[in-house]
């Protein structure tokens, strides 16, 4: 015989009674276990040289490096098409950059902060 609506709901909020103060127990016991206390980070200062040294020989001949305050700065000399683009692109954003899109000024840029 099917539970009423009432019936059912009555079953589903024990159930979840019952449960509830074991969930809080092991997620309160899970949080204090996992937490580590943070280490400071050292704050490192990345420069054209080092973001040049992630890039093989052959992109890096295609592309313009220059630095500002807070930026390294990469600009294609002239057209990279599609292979190449994709190349620097990854490895851009694997040393933490991205891609901005503007154009003709369009450029890649790297965080000096690493």
């Amino acid at each position: 015989m099917p539970l009423s609506e009432e019936e059912s709901q009555k079953m589903w909020q024990e159930l979840l009674d019952a449960i509830t103060p074991i969930f809080r127990k092991y997620t309160a016991v899970s949080t204090k276990t996992v937490q580590q206390p943070q280490q400071p980070q050292v704050e490192r200062l990345q420069t054209v040289d080092d973001v040049k040294k992630n890039f093989p020989e052959d992109l890096e001949s295609l592309l313009k490096f220059e630095e500002t305050q807070n930026l390294i700065i990469i600009k294609p000399k002239a057209f990279l098409g599609s292979e190449n683009f994709a190349k620097v692109a990854q490895i851009v954003r694997r040393i933490g950059g991205d891609y901005v899109s503007a154009g003709k000024q369009s450029h890649f840029r790297v965080p000096k902060k690493a």
